[in-house]
C-alpha cells in the first residue's frame, strides 16, 4: 500500500507548478492516448492573454514553474507571441511537446526566448527516430535542458528499445539531457520477465529521477504516476490520501477552466473558476489549503505529493 508521494521539484516552499492547457487540438493520433477534444480549434490571442495575466497574478503569490500542455501546443497559430509574453525569471519555461515541428520553427521560437525546458515525448509509430534525434540534438545546442521521454509501447517493444539505445550516448555528451522510457500496454503483446528486467536496469540508470512514494517496505523512485500504477500491478489507490493540488498545482485548460489537477479535468468534476467568465482574484483564496484526494488513480503529469491523513 501506498502512504506518501513525493516529488524533488515541490519541495521548495513557495514552488507552485501549473499546465496550461494551451490547446487540446494534437497532431498525433497515438492509440494508447485518452486525451480527449484532439480536434478542438484555437481561441483567439485575447483569450489567451488574459490566462496570461491570470499567470502574472498569480506570480505575486507563488514562484510558478510553468508547462505549456496540450494536445500538441506547439500548433497554437499564437504560441510564439505567448512564449515571448511569459516571465522565466525564476524556472524556464517547459514545453511539453511530440517535436513534430520543423526545426526551422524552433530557430524562431529561440528568437523570441531560449530560457527552456522541453519535454519531448517520442511515440514509435508516429515519428521517425533519426530525424527526431536531430530534433534533440538542436535543442540541446540551443535551449536550457531536454527531457525526452520514450513511450514504450509493448507492440514494438524490441525496435523501441533499439530507439531507446539510439539516445543513450547523449546522457554523455549533455548534460542538460534527461532520458527516461514509460510503459504502455498492448493486448496482443506484453512485457515478460526479461523486458522488465532491461526497464528496471535502466530506471537505476537514471540519476534524476524527480518521484518518490513510500510503501510498506521502503522508499522507491519512479518517472511518474503511470509508472507507480504499473508498479504497483495496477492498483494505486489515491483516495482519501492528503495532496498539495491545493496549494501547489494547477492546470489551466485552453476554455480558461482552472482545476486543481489533470485528474479533476480527466474525470469531469466542475472547474474551480473560469480565467474568462469569472473575476479569478475572488477565487484566489481556494490554493489556501490542501485538498482530500477523491481520486482512485491520478494523471497528473508532475507527482504532486500526496500522504496518509
Amino acid at each position: 500500500m501506498i502512504t506518501e508521494v513525493g516529488s524533488k521539484r515541490l519541495s521548495l516552499p513557495r514552488k507552485f507548478f501549473s499546465h496550461w492547457d494551451i490547446t487540446s487540438r494534437c497532431n498525433y493520433k497515438c492509440r494508447y492516448c485518452t486525451y480527449e477534444n484532439r480536434d478542438e480549434g484555437f481561441y483567439d490571442y485575447g483569450h489567451k492573454l488574459k490566462i496570461i495575466h491570470f499567470y502574472e497574478c498569480l506570480y505575486a503569490y507563488f514562484d510558478v514553474d510553468l508547462i505549456l500542455f496540450g494536445g500538441e501546443p506547439t500548433l497554437d497559430p499564437d504560441f510564439l507571441k505567448v512564449v515571448e509574453r511569459l516571465d522565466t525569471s525564476l524556472y524556464p519555461l517547459q514545453i511539453f511537446t511530440n517535436l513534430s515541428q520543423p526545426i526551422s520553427w524552433f530557430k524562431e521560437l529561440y528568437k523570441k526566448q531560449r530560457y527552456i525546458r522541453f519535454i519531448a515525448s517520442y511515440h514509435y509509430s508516429m515519428c521517425d527516430p533519426k530525424e527526431f534525434m536531430n530534433k534533440v540534438k538542436f535543442l540541446l545546442d540551443h535551449f536550457y535542458e531536454v527531457y525526452v521521454k520514450i513511450m514504450w509501447d509493448s507492440k514494438y517493444k524490441a525496435i523501441i528499445k533499439e530507439v531507446y539505445t539510439m539516445f543513450e550516448p547523449l546522457r554523455v555528451d549533455y548534460s542538460d539531457f534527461v532520458l527516461s522510457i514509460d510503459r504502455i500496454w498492448h493486448e496482443d503483446q506484453r512485457f515478460n520477465k526479461f523486458d522488465m528486467q532491461w526497464y528496471k536496469e535502466e530506471q537505476r540508470k537514471n540519476q534524476r529521477l524527480q518521484t518518490y512514494y513510500k510503501v510498506d517496505n521502503g522508499i522507491k523512485y519512479s518517472t511518474s504516476f503511470n509508472e507507480i500504477k504499473l508498479e504497483c500491478d495496477g492498483i494505486a489507490n489515491y483516495e482519501g490520501m492528503e495532496c498539495d493540488c491545493g496549494t501547489k498545482n494547477l492546470i489551466v485548460c485552453s476554455n480558461g477552466d482552472v482545476h486543481h489537477c489533470l485528474t479533476f479535468r480527466k474525470n469531469h468534476f466542475k472547474p474551480l473558476f473560469n480565467i474568462i467568465n469569472d473575476r479569478y482574484t475572488d477565487y484566489l483564496y481556494l490554493l489556501d489549503k490542501n485538498i482530500i484526494c477523491p481520486h482512485k488513480n491520478c494523471y497528473s503529469e508532475v507527482a504532486v505529493p500526496k500522504r496518509k491523513p
